[in-house]
Protein backbone atom coordinates (compact mmCIF):
# COMPACT_ATOMS: atom_id res chain seq x y z
CA UNK A 1 0.00 0.00 0.00
CA UNK A 2 1.62 3.41 -0.87
CA UNK A 3 2.07 5.99 1.79
CA UNK A 4 1.04 9.74 1.51
CA UNK A 5 2.58 12.97 3.40
CA UNK A 6 0.32 15.97 3.14
CA UNK A 7 2.31 18.95 4.26
CA UNK A 8 0.09 21.75 5.53
CA UNK A 9 0.91 25.48 6.69
CA UNK A 10 -1.35 27.66 8.23
CA UNK A 11 0.22 31.06 6.22
CA UNK A 12 -0.85 33.93 8.51
CA UNK A 13 0.23 36.97 10.18
CA UNK A 14 3.00 37.32 13.31
CA UNK A 15 1.69 36.55 16.04
CA UNK A 16 3.46 36.67 19.24
CA UNK A 17 1.67 34.40 21.96
CA UNK A 18 -0.96 34.30 19.05
CA UNK A 19 -2.25 37.40 19.25
CA UNK A 20 -1.73 39.49 15.60
CA UNK A 21 0.67 42.68 16.04
CA UNK A 22 -1.09 45.58 15.30
CA UNK A 23 -0.69 47.17 13.03
CA UNK A 24 -0.14 43.60 11.02
CA UNK A 25 2.75 42.31 9.63
CA UNK A 26 3.51 39.85 7.56
CA UNK A 27 8.04 39.04 8.38
CA UNK A 28 7.67 35.66 8.73
CA UNK A 29 6.90 34.99 4.62
CA UNK A 30 10.36 36.19 3.90
CA UNK A 31 11.00 32.51 5.45
CA UNK A 32 9.09 30.69 3.11
CA UNK A 33 12.18 30.56 0.37
CA UNK A 34 14.28 28.84 3.02
CA UNK A 35 11.84 26.09 3.53
CA UNK A 36 10.73 25.85 0.07
CA UNK A 37 14.89 24.65 -0.46
CA UNK A 38 14.33 22.29 2.29
CA UNK A 39 11.43 20.69 0.76
CA UNK A 40 13.04 20.74 -2.69
CA UNK A 41 15.54 18.47 -1.39
CA UNK A 42 12.55 16.13 -0.59
CA UNK A 43 10.80 16.58 -3.38
CA UNK A 44 7.85 17.66 -1.16
CA UNK A 45 4.99 19.79 -2.96
CA UNK A 46 3.27 22.11 0.85
CA UNK A 47 -0.04 22.58 0.85
CA UNK A 48 0.08 26.77 1.94
CA UNK A 49 -3.06 27.59 3.18
CA UNK A 50 -3.31 31.64 3.32
CA UNK A 51 -5.24 33.79 5.39
CA UNK A 52 -6.60 37.32 4.25
CA UNK A 53 -3.81 39.68 4.80
CA UNK A 54 -1.48 36.95 3.20
CA UNK A 55 -3.98 37.00 0.11
CA UNK A 56 -3.60 40.67 -0.20
CA UNK A 57 -0.03 41.70 0.55
CA UNK A 58 1.77 42.47 -2.10
CA UNK A 59 5.49 40.75 -1.25
CA UNK A 60 3.29 38.27 -0.04
CA UNK A 61 1.60 37.05 -3.56
CA UNK A 62 5.15 37.80 -5.40
CA UNK A 63 6.70 34.99 -3.25
CA UNK A 64 4.21 32.53 -3.43
CA UNK A 65 3.32 33.07 -6.76
CA UNK A 66 6.69 32.21 -8.03
CA UNK A 67 6.34 28.73 -6.26
CA UNK A 68 2.96 28.61 -7.86
CA UNK A 69 3.95 29.45 -10.96
CA UNK A 70 6.52 26.52 -10.51
CA UNK A 71 4.11 23.95 -9.80
CA UNK A 72 6.00 23.83 -6.47
CA UNK A 73 3.23 24.02 -3.95
CA UNK A 74 -0.73 24.42 -3.92
CA UNK A 75 -2.59 27.79 -2.29
CA UNK A 76 -5.39 27.18 -0.30
CA UNK A 77 -7.68 28.92 2.19
CA UNK A 78 -7.43 29.70 5.74
CA UNK A 79 -10.00 31.46 7.17
CA UNK A 80 -9.27 34.26 10.49
CA UNK A 81 -12.26 35.91 11.04
CA UNK A 82 -10.28 38.85 13.08
CA UNK A 83 -8.53 39.78 10.17
CA UNK A 84 -11.17 39.00 7.21
CA UNK A 85 -13.51 41.21 6.18
CA UNK A 86 -16.25 42.40 6.58
CA UNK A 87 -16.30 42.93 10.16
CA UNK A 88 -19.43 43.20 12.93
CA UNK A 89 -17.81 45.69 14.83
CA UNK A 90 -14.51 47.26 15.22
CA UNK A 91 -13.21 45.50 18.26
CA UNK A 92 -13.63 42.15 16.24
CA UNK A 93 -10.08 42.98 14.72
CA UNK A 94 -8.44 42.54 17.87
CA UNK A 95 -10.53 39.44 18.93
CA UNK A 96 -9.70 36.03 18.21
CA UNK A 97 -12.70 33.79 17.51
CA UNK A 98 -13.45 30.52 15.68
CA UNK A 99 -15.12 31.03 12.44
CA UNK A 100 -18.22 29.18 13.15
CA UNK A 101 -18.99 31.49 16.05
CA UNK A 102 -19.35 34.61 13.06
CA UNK A 103 -22.79 35.15 11.44
CA UNK A 104 -20.48 36.50 8.71
CA UNK A 105 -18.64 33.22 7.93
CA UNK A 106 -19.74 32.90 4.45
CA UNK A 107 -19.55 36.40 3.70
CA UNK A 108 -15.85 36.19 4.91
CA UNK A 109 -14.84 33.15 3.54
CA UNK A 110 -16.15 34.64 0.41
CA UNK A 111 -13.92 37.78 0.34
CA UNK A 112 -10.88 35.24 1.09
CA UNK A 113 -11.75 33.08 -1.57
CA UNK A 114 -11.90 36.27 -4.14
CA UNK A 115 -8.83 37.55 -2.96
CA UNK A 116 -7.10 33.92 -3.49
CA UNK A 117 -8.69 33.86 -6.97
CA UNK A 118 -7.70 37.77 -7.62
CA UNK A 119 -3.98 37.83 -6.31
CA UNK A 120 -3.13 34.15 -7.99
CA UNK A 121 -5.58 33.31 -10.75
CA UNK A 122 -6.76 30.36 -9.57
CA UNK A 123 -9.75 28.57 -8.02
CA UNK A 124 -8.85 27.28 -4.33
CA UNK A 125 -10.18 24.00 -3.34
CA UNK A 126 -8.04 23.51 -0.21
CA UNK A 127 -9.47 24.76 3.39
CA UNK A 128 -8.36 24.94 7.08
CA UNK A 129 -10.29 26.63 9.11
CA UNK A 130 -9.12 29.23 11.64
CA UNK A 131 -8.21 28.24 15.29
CA UNK A 132 -9.66 24.24 13.97
CA UNK A 133 -13.10 25.99 14.18
CA UNK A 134 -15.18 23.74 11.84
CA UNK A 135 -18.62 22.58 11.86
CA UNK A 136 -21.79 21.61 9.89
CA UNK A 137 -22.42 24.99 8.61
CA UNK A 138 -18.50 25.36 7.37
CA UNK A 139 -19.05 22.32 5.57
CA UNK A 140 -22.30 24.25 3.80
CA UNK A 141 -20.21 27.18 2.93
CA UNK A 142 -17.22 25.04 1.40
CA UNK A 143 -19.24 23.11 -0.59
CA UNK A 144 -21.34 26.13 -1.66
CA UNK A 145 -17.94 27.61 -2.60
CA UNK A 146 -16.30 24.86 -4.67
CA UNK A 147 -14.07 23.55 -2.10
CA UNK A 148 -13.18 19.99 -2.68
CA UNK A 149 -10.91 19.00 0.47
CA UNK A 150 -10.50 20.32 3.97
CA UNK A 151 -7.69 19.60 7.50
CA UNK A 152 -9.63 20.95 9.78
CA UNK A 153 -10.56 18.52 12.09
CA UNK A 154 -8.32 17.52 15.22
CA UNK A 155 -9.03 14.17 16.65
CA UNK A 156 -9.20 13.65 20.16
CA UNK A 157 -8.78 17.02 20.66
CA UNK A 158 -11.36 19.42 22.58
CA UNK A 159 -11.80 22.73 21.92
CA UNK A 160 -15.06 23.11 23.40
CA UNK A 161 -13.65 25.02 26.63
CA UNK A 162 -12.52 28.31 24.40
CA UNK A 163 -15.83 27.92 22.80
CA UNK A 164 -14.54 25.77 19.23
CA UNK A 165 -15.41 22.37 18.49
CA UNK A 166 -15.26 19.28 20.01
CA UNK A 167 -13.61 16.71 17.98
CA UNK A 168 -12.95 14.59 21.90
CA UNK A 169 -14.68 11.27 19.86
CA UNK A 170 -12.94 12.12 16.31
CA UNK A 171 -10.45 9.21 16.65
CA UNK A 172 -10.56 8.91 12.53
CA UNK A 173 -7.39 9.47 11.35
CA UNK A 174 -7.44 8.15 7.54
CA UNK A 175 -9.07 10.58 4.94
CA UNK A 176 -12.66 10.35 4.72
CA UNK A 177 -15.56 11.91 3.13
CA UNK A 178 -17.47 13.92 5.34
CA UNK A 179 -21.27 13.43 6.67
CA UNK A 180 -23.00 16.46 6.33
CA UNK A 181 -25.29 14.77 9.42
CA UNK A 182 -22.23 13.39 11.52
CA UNK A 183 -18.73 14.83 11.03
CA UNK A 184 -16.54 12.51 12.30
CA UNK A 185 -18.72 9.44 10.01
CA UNK A 186 -17.90 9.02 6.48
CA UNK A 187 -20.63 10.40 4.44
CA UNK A 188 -21.27 11.23 0.90
CA UNK A 189 -20.10 14.85 0.93
CA UNK A 190 -18.04 15.92 -2.13
CA UNK A 191 -15.42 17.72 0.22
CA UNK A 192 -12.62 14.86 1.39
CA UNK A 193 -11.61 15.48 5.42
CA UNK A 194 -7.99 14.95 5.94
CA UNK A 195 -7.53 15.06 9.37
CA UNK A 196 -4.01 16.21 10.89
CA UNK A 197 -1.98 13.23 12.38
CA UNK A 198 -2.80 13.51 16.09
CA UNK A 199 -2.38 10.46 18.40
CA UNK A 200 -2.15 9.91 22.16
CA UNK A 201 1.02 7.68 23.37
CA UNK A 202 -0.41 5.27 25.31
CA UNK A 203 -3.57 2.86 25.04
CA UNK A 204 -6.29 4.36 28.47
CA UNK A 205 -8.78 1.76 29.87
CA UNK A 206 -12.40 3.15 27.48
CA UNK A 207 -13.21 5.16 30.61
CA UNK A 208 -9.99 7.05 31.02
CA UNK A 209 -9.37 7.43 27.19
CA UNK A 210 -13.05 9.65 26.92
CA UNK A 211 -12.06 11.51 29.79
CA UNK A 212 -8.79 12.75 28.80
CA UNK A 213 -9.85 13.37 25.25
CA UNK A 214 -12.58 15.48 26.50
CA UNK A 215 -10.34 17.34 29.21
CA UNK A 216 -8.98 20.70 27.95
CA UNK A 217 -5.41 21.53 26.89
CA UNK A 218 -4.47 23.23 30.16
CA UNK A 219 -5.81 19.26 31.91
CA UNK A 220 -3.95 17.23 29.07
CA UNK A 221 -0.24 19.76 29.99
CA UNK A 222 -0.61 18.27 33.55
CA UNK A 223 -1.14 14.35 32.31
CA UNK A 224 2.54 15.43 30.33
CA UNK A 225 4.21 17.00 32.88
CA UNK A 226 3.68 14.14 35.04
CA UNK A 227 4.32 11.65 32.14
CA UNK A 228 1.06 9.66 32.43
CA UNK A 229 0.10 9.73 29.17
CA UNK A 230 0.64 12.69 26.07
CA UNK A 231 -1.04 13.99 23.18
CA UNK A 232 1.29 14.12 19.89
CA UNK A 233 0.85 16.13 16.87
CA UNK A 234 2.77 15.62 13.71
CA UNK A 235 3.79 19.15 13.79
CA UNK A 236 7.40 19.82 14.34
CA UNK A 237 7.14 23.12 15.76
CA UNK A 238 5.86 21.09 19.26
CA UNK A 239 7.16 17.93 18.90
CA UNK A 240 10.48 16.31 19.02
CA UNK A 241 11.80 13.94 16.11
CA UNK A 242 11.20 10.90 18.98
CA UNK A 243 7.87 11.71 19.20
CA UNK A 244 6.96 12.28 15.19
CA UNK A 245 8.49 9.37 14.32
CA UNK A 246 6.69 7.69 17.17
CA UNK A 247 3.45 8.60 15.81
CA UNK A 248 4.43 7.93 12.50
CA UNK A 249 5.45 4.60 13.50
CA UNK A 250 2.22 4.01 15.19
CA UNK A 251 0.01 4.76 12.40
CA UNK A 252 1.68 2.45 10.13
CA UNK A 253 1.20 -0.09 12.31
CA UNK A 254 -2.31 0.75 12.63
CA UNK A 255 -2.71 0.26 8.97
CA UNK A 256 -2.94 4.10 8.08
CA UNK A 257 -0.90 5.01 4.82
CA UNK A 258 -1.67 9.18 5.15
CA UNK A 259 0.25 11.66 7.42
CA UNK A 260 -1.18 15.23 7.89
CA UNK A 261 1.90 16.99 8.92
CA UNK A 262 0.96 20.82 10.02
CA UNK A 263 2.85 24.20 11.19
CA UNK A 264 1.64 28.05 11.00
CA UNK A 265 4.21 30.18 9.09
CA UNK A 266 5.02 32.50 11.71
CA UNK A 267 6.54 29.47 13.34
CA UNK A 268 9.59 29.59 11.06
CA UNK A 269 10.68 33.24 12.57
CA UNK A 270 11.95 33.92 15.82
CA UNK A 271 9.25 35.70 18.43
CA UNK A 272 6.42 35.31 15.79
CA UNK A 273 4.54 32.81 17.37
CA UNK A 274 4.39 31.60 21.60
CA UNK A 275 6.52 28.00 20.16
CA UNK A 276 9.52 29.72 18.62
CA UNK A 277 10.95 32.32 20.19
CA UNK A 278 15.14 32.23 19.53
CA UNK A 279 17.13 31.40 15.98
CA UNK A 280 18.36 28.64 17.91
CA UNK A 281 14.48 27.10 18.26
CA UNK A 282 14.49 28.01 14.66
CA UNK A 283 17.38 25.78 13.52
CA UNK A 284 15.51 23.35 16.02
CA UNK A 285 12.72 23.09 14.10
CA UNK A 286 14.48 23.31 10.76
CA UNK A 287 16.32 20.23 11.81
CA UNK A 288 13.27 18.21 13.13
CA UNK A 289 11.65 19.09 10.05
CA UNK A 290 14.67 17.63 7.95
CA UNK A 291 14.86 14.53 9.86
CA UNK A 292 11.15 13.73 9.69
CA UNK A 293 11.39 14.12 5.94
CA UNK A 294 13.81 11.85 5.55
CA UNK A 295 12.09 9.20 7.61
CA UNK A 296 9.07 9.51 5.74
CA UNK A 297 10.30 10.12 2.67
CA UNK A 298 13.48 7.89 2.32
CA UNK A 299 12.89 5.38 4.98
CA UNK A 300 8.98 4.72 4.62
CA UNK A 301 8.47 5.42 0.91
CA UNK A 302 5.71 8.46 1.21
CA UNK A 303 5.14 10.18 -1.40
CA UNK A 304 4.40 13.72 -1.28
CA UNK A 305 1.02 14.93 -2.30
CA UNK A 306 -0.97 18.12 -1.92
CA UNK A 307 -4.29 18.29 -0.67
CA UNK A 308 -5.83 18.87 -4.12
CA UNK A 309 -3.79 15.38 -5.52
CA UNK A 310 -4.67 13.35 -2.67
CA UNK A 311 -8.22 14.38 -3.13
CA UNK A 312 -7.72 13.01 -6.67
CA UNK A 313 -6.26 9.76 -5.70
CA UNK A 314 -9.56 9.27 -3.24
CA UNK A 315 -11.43 10.39 -5.65
CA UNK A 316 -10.79 7.88 -8.58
Amino acid sequence: MKRYLVVTIDTEVDSPKWKPKHPLSLNNIKAIPRLQGLFKKYNIKATYLLSYPVATNKESIDILGEFLERKEIEIGAHLHPWTTPPFSSSKERFQLSYPHRSKLEFEKLLNLTKAIKESFKIQPVSYRAGRYGFDKETLEHLERLGYLVDCSITPTINWSFDGGPNFGDFLQTQPYFLNKEDLKNPGKSNILEVPVSIVINKQLPKFLGKLYRYSPLEIKYIFRKIKLVKTIWLRPSISSFEELRFLCDLLINKGNNVFNMMFHSNELVPGNSPYIKTETQVEIFFSRLEKILDYLISKKEAESKTLSELRNIYRL
